[in-house]
């Protein structure tokens, strides 16, 4: 028997003629081993070089996973070929990468090289360059279909909209070149009447629908509407409200313009116009009802100190509402609202009172403060300033004896304000003056910015109190007055200091 692999310290040799010297490995062999035998197979085998042998054949039949059969001397070839039987299936079942065919599922957890080239068959599997490719194609071409087909969209419908305008009526105005058929007559004043709507009319005796339908008989007056006269009844009774008021005008009767009501403060933003002496208020020469909860203005948008008139008015819902104006009333001398003070230009609006507003753009009425004039009803409102506390003065002409004694008040052209001064005085001087007065809207004249109405005295003890009591009354023009306590010593000769310690008290109103 032959050596499989004897190592050359042990006589082993190349093979060569008359030489079995077995095969020699490629890589180095651990150890002599049980396995050599001499190479002239002189070696008679031992039991430990077969078991040896037989344990390698056994191991191999073993690793390769056959179950050896020691009846058998086939054990390693059928194993190696059920070995290989399984090599071949496994290597059947993958996908060759000359080409194959896939039968089921690719699931990639990285990323799969195909060969560049672009797929043949509609299964073939594709690379992403010629994915993004054929997508890149494909939105280009879609993109020029919507292009061209959006182009094709847009001239249609201009020519559309181009034919459709042609065809249309303006609201603006335009001419229709045919009849326009309506379905029935109208119904409201603009609408459009049909031909027989009108003929119709005409049918009835010329039956005007702009014309009164009062009960009363008109006729046509350049161009207006107006009543007639029938000589057997009483005449009044068929004349409008205006036409009665110029009737009486022309005849020398007048009629008063109604005065209910009376303007109150209501509150610092607001006035309101209520009920009293009746409800009746003519507005545009129809008498209207003050509502029984009163009729309100705030001041919004109104400038701060400044004199606004209430002006009563019908709004567009037929309520009547105030309106605060700087602009002056007049007196309206128009047939049928005539008498009534109205806003100057504007008939529709009549006056109802007068407020001033403080610097906040508020309204007030208090006794020293009187902001708030009724045109109708007014009463007379009381007054009452600050005391005067000892103030002094060695002046010979009328001073102001403390600007926070003032009242202020707003006065109706003609109104008559009465103003008493209360208190005492004194002069340091011996026979000197003690002089005082009432400036009303001054603070260096009397009444008028006069010195006439002022009292003095001459005191015959020095420092002597003397006791004031001064009234004056002055008729002032429209608008927003003061009146306060001035003082002098008269007379510069005769020297002197005085000292004024009074207040301001009295009424202004109808």
């Amino acid at each position: 028997m032959a050596a499989i692999f004897p190592p050359p310290d042990r006589g082993g040799v190349p093979p060569g003629s008359n030489v079995v010297n077995g095969y020699t490995p490629a890589n180095p062999v651990t150890g002599a081993g049980p396995y050599y035998v001499a190479p002239d197979c002189s070696t008679i085998l031992t039991d430990g070089q077969l078991n040896a042998l037989t344990s390698e054949v056994l191991a191999a039949v073993d690793e390769l996973g056959f179950a050896f059969n020691s009846a058998r001397i086939d054990n390693l070839g059928i194993a190696l070929s059920g070995s290989f039987g399984h090599v071949a299936a496994d290597l059947a079942g993958k996908v060759s990468r000359a080409g194959d065919i896939m039968t089921g599922t690719l699931t990639m957890q990285a990323p799969v090289m195909l060969p560049n080239a672009a797929p043949v068959a509609n299964l073939e599997a594709t690379t992403k360059q010629y994915v993004d490719g054929q997508d890149d194609n494909r939105d280009q071409v879609l993109r020029s279909y919507v292009d061209s087909g959006l182009s094709t969209v847009i001239s249609n419908t201009q020519t559309a909209v181009a034919d459709l305008d042609a065809r249309k009526v303006n609201r603006t105005g335009d001419q229709m070149t045919g009849p326009l058929m309506l379905n029935a007559p109208p119904s409201v004043d603009l609408e459009a009447a049909t031909k027989g709507y009108v003929d119709a009319l005409a049918l009835e005796g010329g039956h005007f629908v702009d014309g009164p339908h009062d009960g009363l008989t008109y006729g046509r007056n350049n161009g207006a509407w107006d009543s007639t006269v029938s000589f057997d009844t009483d005449q009044t009774l068929l004349l409008s409200a205006s036409q009665q008021e110029t009737a009486r005008h022309n005849i020398g009767i007048t009629i008063p313009a109604p005065s209910s009501g009376r303007l109150y403060l209501n509150s610092a933003t607001s006035l309101i116009l209520r009920q009293f002496r009746g409800a009746d208020l003519r507005i545009a020469g129809i008498i209207h009802q003050i509502p029984a909860a009163g009729v309100t203005v705030d001041n919004t948008g109104l400038a701060t100190y400044t004199l606004h008139y209430i002006y009563a008015y019908v709004d567009q819902l037929g309520a009547m509402a105030l309106e605060a104006s700087v602009v002056k009333p007049a007196l309206d001398e128009t047939p049928g609202n005539m008498g009534t003070v109205i806003k100057t230009g504007d008939p529709n609006r009549s006056l109802v009172g007068m407020a001033f507003t403080n610097t906040s753009g508020q309204f007030f009425d208090t006794p020293s403060l009187r902001g708030v004039a009724s045109y109708f009803n007014r009463a007379r409102e009381g007054m009452l300033g600050a005391i005067v506390a000892n103030a002094y003065t060695t002046s010979a002409t009328f001073v102001e004896a403390n600007s926070a004694a003032r009242l202020y008040y707003l006065a109706w052209e003609g109104e008559v304000a009465q103003i008493n001064m209360t208190g005492f005085c004194q002069q340091s001087v011996v026979g000197a003056y003690a002089q005082f007065a009432i400036g009303f809207d001054s603070t260096t004249g009397g009444i008028g910015g006069g010195t006439a109405g002022s009292a003095a005295y001459q005191p015959a003890t020095a420092n002597q109190d003397l006791a004031v009591g001064f009234s004056a009354a002055a008729s002032v023009t429209e608008g927003w007055h003061f009146a306060t306590p001035i003082f002098s010593i008269g007379s510069a000769a005769y020297g002197g200091t005085m000292l004024l310690q009074a207040s301001l008290t009295g009424s202004i109103g109808g």
